[in-house]
């Protein structure tokens, strides 16, 4: 749903949507409704946890160590705690840190903390909980507005189980782009979910940073320490004095604080019935769910309060309970009977719901409450399912039949909507019961591979289950890798982690082990993994060892495909650290990728004469990158050449039309630098040609196509028209959205730079108001990109902001051009920094920018300064380059002649200044007569007050 529109006023908006006969609403925020109604995820006012009568939480271990109800007092983590405040009081309007850390470290009650501390500093605190069908929705409506609060903090619990999509739709919401500092707490267990979560997080166009919740009790003291706390507080709840001696405390489980609160349960319940101590974390988990168990045969022998169904009945509606999540009451019934046969129960299903309740209950009407902690929930599944060695325990025959139906495909081939948390639950139970994965799991994705192109969250998991062997993980990898989408570049990535040991190992020579880490060196890159991928190709080079023969040196055909192979793992190290922004690096890994090709290519071209040139296109980019355009453009012409004599000797050569499409946008890019507009209006145009005919056979050349749109629209503004640009420029930037959206780490960079383009094609139609989102968004994203590797990004950066700059300007806001112009400058010479001069023309043009603004605002002296400091910068740029910075040149002296008229100072050194920029602009438009009318125009204005101002004085 979409609010009112963005302006500068206070907006209250209301946004409701009807669900089953009431109404949820949410005021100043957004509401995102699938088709069928359910909301994708619910905002509301984390409310302080009311802690049940004692009674009844010592019905259930699961009550007593539910982390919602607090019954342990909460104790430690002061570092943790203090780095959360640091966080949450920075300077950062909005900021994003994942908590992270294993099941049991205590994430859910560290955050519980934090929000009860900001609660009592005065912040507004909000809760999300993702998905329509597990979720909770009563009818009411919220206002979610900060208000008087100093901040807003938002706690996303189970964020690793969002899919990035929603996430990317929670971090669109209003509520998190309002003036108040604002900061969002993603929780969620693993690294691999972080790396997902990474990619979601760019597109809030925030600060982000995550938190490792390590192990709190590493000592035996330590262990011994919150041991005792638990073991006291549940002691008191049970009323009795604790005598016994403490259980060992040496596996390696008792190093998370819900282990050890399980020990001291079981400690406290077994005094009771002088029951045996226990120190194996598996039977501490059987003892307490024994214990669940007893419960439900306790009530159903007593029929409490009308309790009718048979503890074995009761566990499978607990077992469904955790597949599901909690359920609708209309969806519950039917869901309960797919996946058990019901046909037998001596209960209605609808009383065995109800009952279930009572041992569970929802909020909001719900049903299938699933089972808490999550910890003890994934073990009740392992106990159910026949195979583990827990003795005693009341296995249930059916449980793996309930299993299999619960993860199975629908009428029309789809998967049942709760397939990803199921799986979840599965894989986590499997990583410590080994039956859970040899004999359920793994028998399900060999049963059904495609499994894994369902799953939005659990692939991840699934693929770290130990045991696994790697026939299956191959079975796996090939399916995600026949669906080529974006969106699973993160599953890619980390399957291709966990097959290379066994992959090298099956390997029979060094050019098989080099072509695998160079596959999964391509994987890490798709995946945002930039500095990972660098290091994989490393690895590829070094098992072929060093590259040190001469390139005309006669080679075996051994030697041959060595140097192939050595060439296709420096050309795609090249991409690689270019995108890194090492750009030096780059440009030496594709000379050495030449060096390596071109005795190849000369000897047998039909084979290696296409690669040698895929390698030296490459090279022209490095070269223009580290500031040698001339030389860049001269290698891209001559290539393109050889490629477009290559495409008429073979039409059907398709491999040779993506490069010449590839080129001829890359030369596009070169001739603009150079000032040859009408050259580089032939080759954006050739390029968009070629790719939207390559799209249409093969959509994944809509990414090169976006590029190709984005160039066209850049080289159209160049020439002037600026109304014809705004077409390939919307284009571009919707495509790019759409990649962005799959994969925000590999796309952020190019929306980035679409967005800019089009605002900036707006701006010169002074269509400034449809500007101005644009160019922000761009500069969000362009920070974003320049704190993680701005070796790459500063200059884009400084490009935005000075565009942000001729934007305000032109709505007549000066002081904020002004600003904009000074950070443009500000982070120019950072930029300069890094690139060591080879962008000269970065730092003059922010400078010129920021003494316009500083004129329109009457800081005349500043701006007479600036001016000549542009000039100067710009003259001996144009003395290196003048096909590249004429134009900036004839720019800089009419803003130096102009500054200096109106102060009235320096009259004849400004005159001499704009004739000499008239004589500029009065040549450039012979190369492009549509442009320039305009700076020639106001410079001819500037010559007549110079000349004035003149003749003024000599009349004195």
């Amino acid at each position: 749903m979409t609010g009112a529109d963005e302006s500068d006023a206070v907006h209250v908006v209301q946004n409701v949507i009807a669900i089953g006969g009431f109404a949820y609403g949410v005021i100043n925020g957004d509401l995102y409704v699938h088709g069928d109604g359910r909301p994708v995820y619910i905002v509301r006012e984390r409310e302080p946890p009311v802690v049940p009568q004692t009674g009844w939480l010592l019905e259930l271990p699961s009550r007593l160590l539910d982390a919602r109800h607090e019954v342990v007092e909460f104790t430690g983590r002061v570092a943790e705690l203090t780095v959360l405040t640091r966080w949450r009081d920075s300077a950062d309007r909005l900021s994003v840190l994942y908590l992270h850390g294993a099941a049991g470290e205590g994430k859910s009650r560290l955050a519980a903390r934090f929000a009860d501390r900001s609660t009592a500093d005065g912040w507004k605190v909000l809760e999300a909980r993702h998905g329509g069908d597990t979720i909770a929705v009563t009818p009411e409506s919220q206002n979610l507005a900060a208000g008087d609060a100093p901040g807003l903090l938002l706690v996303v619990d189970y964020a690793d189980r969002w899919p990035v999509e929603h996430l990317q739709w929670l971090f669109a919401n209003r509520l998190l782009h309002s003036p108040v500092p604002t900061r969002v707490l993603l929780i969620g267990r693993s690294v691999h979910s972080w790396m997902s979560l990474q990619h979601a997080l760019d597109e809030i166009r925030a600060r982000s940073e995550d938190l490792e919740l390590r192990p709190l009790a590493g000592t035996e003291d330590e262990r011994r320490s919150v041991f005792d706390a638990a073991r006291s507080r549940y002691g008191l709840l049970y009323g009795i004095a604790v005598t016994d001696e403490p259980p060992p405390l040496h596996h390696r489980d008792f190093a998370r604080v819900l282990s050890l609160h399980m020990a001291a349960l079981v400690a406290v319940d077994a005094q009771t019935s002088s029951s045996e101590q226990l120190s194996d974390p598996a039977r501490l988990s059987a003892y307490l769910l024994r214990r669940e168990h007893s419960h439900w045969a306790r009530m159903h022998a007593r029929s409490v309060s009308g309790f009718a169904t048979p503890p074995g009945l009761l566990a499978r509606t607990a077992f469904t309970a955790v597949l599901a999540g909690s359920q609708p009451a209309s969806a519950a019934t039917p869901l309960l009977r797919d996946i058990n046969d019901t046909s037998s129960w001596p209960v209605d299903v609808a009383k065995v719901l109800t009952d279930h309740g009572v041992c569970y209950p929802a909020t909001g009407g719900r049903l299938l409450e699933p089972l808490y902690p999550d910890r003890l929930a994934e073990d009740f599944l392992a106990l159910q399912l026949p195979g583990h060695d827990q003795s005693g325990y009341p296995v249930d025959e059916t449980a793996g039949q309930a299993l299999a139906r619960a993860v199975r495909r629908l009428a029309g081939d789809t998967p049942v909507r709760y397939l990803d948390r199921a799986l979840t639950y599965l894989a986590a139970a499997a990583s410590r019961w080994p039956h859970a994965g040899t004999r359920y799991l793994f028998p399900l994705l060999r049963s059904d591979p495609r499994l894994a192109l369902d799953l939005t969250t659990a692939l991840s998991e699934i693929a770290a289950v130990p045991g696994m062997d790697a026939d299956l993980l191959e079975t796996i990898d090939g399916v995600v890798a026949e669906d080529d989408a974006v969106g699973r570049d993160v599953a890619r990535a980390v399957l291709s982690e966990r097959l290379l040991d066994s992959r090298l190992a099956a390997a029979v020579d060094d050019l098989t082990r080099s072509a695998l880490h160079r596959s999964h060196a391509s994987r890490l890159n798709r995946a945002g993994r930039t500095e990972d991928a660098v290091a994989a190709l490393d690895a590829a080079l070094a098992v072929l060892g060093p590259d040190d023969q001469a390139a005309d040196t006669p080679v075996t055909p051994a030697e041959k495909e060595r140097r192939h192979s050595r060439s296709a793992a420096l050309l795609l190290r090249a991409t690689t650290l270019r995108t890194a922004g090492r750009l030096d690096d780059a440009l030496e890994s594709a000379t050495r990728a030449d060096r390596a090709i071109s005795a190849l290519a000369a000897a047998d071209p039909d084979r290696y004469l296409l690669r040698q040139l895929t390698i030296r296109s490459e090279m022209a980019i490095d070269l223009a990158e580290v500031g040698q355009r001339r030389a860049a453009l001269e290698l891209a012409t001559k290539v393109s050449g050889t490629l477009l004599l290559l495409a008429s000797e073979n039409r059907d050569n398709q491999e040779v039309h993506e490069r010449i499409a590839a080129l001829s946008n890359d030369i596009a890019q070169m001739q603009v630098t150079l000032g040859r507009t009408r050259e580089a209006l032939q080759h954006a145009d050739l390029a968009v040609k070629s790719y939207r005919r390559l799209a249409a056979a093969d959509p994944d050349a809509l990414v090169e196509l976006a590029r190709a749109l984005n160039s066209h629209s850049t080289v159209l503004s160049g020439a002037g028209r600026s109304a014809e640009a705004i077409k390939p420029a919307e284009e571009s930037t919707r495509l790019r959205r759409e990649l962005f959206a799959a994969n925000p780490a590999r796309f952020r960079s190019d929306l980035a730079m679409s967005l800019n383009n089009q605002a900036a094609a707006l701006d010169d139609l002074h269509r400034y108001a449809e500007a101005l989102p644009l160019i922000n968004e761009a500069i969000a994203l362009r920070r974003e990109l320049a704190a993680r590797v701005p070796a790459r990004h500063l200059a884009d950066l400084a490009m935005s902001l000075r565009n942000l700059s001729t934007i305000r300007r032109g709505s007549h806001q000066y002081e904020l051009a002004a600003a904009a112009a000074e950070e443009a400058v500000a982070t120019s010479h950072q930029a300069d920094a890094y690139h060591r001069g080879r962008r000269p023309g970065q730092l003059p043009r922010s400078i010129n920018m920021l003494a316009d603004a500083l004129r329109r605002l009457g800081d005349l002296p500043r701006a007479v300064d600036l001016t000549r400091e542009s000039m100067e910068l710009f003259r001996q740029s144009a003395a290196e380059e003048p096909e590249a910075f004429i134009p900036d040149l004839a720019m800089a002296l009419f803003e130096f002649a102009r500054v200096r008229i109106e102060a009235g100072i320096e009259v004849d050194e400004a005159t001499l200044a704009v004739r000499e920029a008239l004589v500029l602009y009065t040549g450039l438009r012979t190369e492009r007569p549509s442009a320039y009318i305009r700076q020639l125009a106001a410079c001819q204005q500037v010559l007549r007050m110079a000349e004035s101002l003149q003749a003024r004085e000599t009349s004195r």
